[in-house]
């Protein structure tokens, strides 16, 4: 596992900053990476791997005295090794990094997922969006789209379950026919 000193600590991490650099090296959108400073790189990479390891994720850490939350086991997607962080944690880690950098808001996210409905009407059934609402991949995920794309997948949790079913990746058992949901609310019955 790679790790990153900033002072006199030292940081575990997914990616350190020459992992980053060479990742990122031919990507157009990293001009802001480019030219940060080194500590500026470090603290992004830490700041990443926090968020990352903050996230409920499929399966179980597979040494609990490792610590960040990969590499797991049991997570029931074909090609994940119980020893091995997925070349998806270790790059989405990177462009979270580079969206920090970037000034992405992710950290102050506090309602992923919230639907920005400005109204709702009964009669006749109207539900009005604020503008900004361009989709719930777009505007509400938890993360970037680039890295819900990574990492979506190995996320655990009904949230990631949705994004999985929006980005296309298969995930859950819903058949599309029936609600996801046990509760009537109490309209079970026809008007």
């Amino acid at each position: 596992m790679p790790t990153i000193q900033l002072n006199s600590n030292l940081y575990d991490v997914y990616a350190d900053v020459e992992d980053a650099d060479l990742y990122l090296i031919a990507a157009i959108h990293a001009a802001n990476w480019q030219s940060a400073s080194e500590d500026t790189k470090k603290q992004a990479l830490v700041s990443a791997t926090r968020l990352l390891d903050r996230q409920r994720w499929r399966g179980d850490k597979t040494d609990s005295s490792e610590p960040l939350a990969w590499p797991r086991t049991g997570t029931g997607i074909d090609g994940v090794e119980d020893t091995i962080v997925p070349a998806d944690i270790v790059n989405g880690s990177i462009e979270l990094a580079l969206s920090l950098i970037d000034g992405s808001d992710v950290q102050a996210n506090s309602t992923p997922l919230a639907q920005k409905l400005e109204s709702i009407k009964a009669g006749s059934v109207a539900l009005t969006y604020f503008r900004s609402a361009e989709g719930i991949v777009a505007s509400g995920a938890r993360f970037p789209t680039v890295v819900q794309e990574l990492v979506g997948r190995y996320l655990a949790g009904s949230e990631a379950a949705l994004l999985g079913v929006v980005t296309g990746v298969e995930s859950g058992t819903h058949d599309g026919n029936t609600s996801v949901s046990d509760d009537d609310f109490g309209f079970s019955q026809g008007v």
